[in-house]
């Protein structure tokens, strides 16, 4: 049997379809998180509140912090984007970042985007 050209470009269309629509369904569910969290080791307050040096358990990794505000918490989600070091593992180092609070952290407690609750420890003056 001889495969028509039309035919082949019908069934990569196709094909090309189906994995769009899985990646969609994986994206939904949660599983395609290219960017793992990475964990928060320490929280330091600088500034008098008004940023957050934050610790991470990485080594020279790609990292972000980004930072949501309420009225009685501040929520951190930390990303580490090197897949490479995620998998596997840096050197014994971790990365620091530095994020800026709207308004200074005050009474506020400090949570993970996971829920855990983070001891921030003061600077000295």
């Amino acid at each position: 049997m001889r495969w028509h050209p039309s035919r082949r470009s019908s069934i990569a269309l196709f094909g090309l379809a189906v994995l769009i629509g899985l990646v969609g369904l994986l994206e939904r569910a949660g599983l395609t998180d290219l960017h793992p969290e990475a964990t928060i080791m320490e929280v330091r307050a600088i500034n008098d509140g008004r940023q957050l040096e934050v610790l991470l358990d990485t080594c020279n990794a790609e990292v972000s912090v980004g930072v949501e505000e309420h009225d009685d918490r501040v929520v951190l989600r930390a990303s580490n984007h090197d897949r490479r070091l995620f998998v596997s593992g840096g050197e014994d180092c971790q990365d620091l970042v530095r994020v800026d609070l709207e308004r200074p952290l005050g009474t506020r407690t400090v949570r993970t985007s996971s829920g855990d609750r983070v001891v921030v420890t003061p600077t000295a003056r």
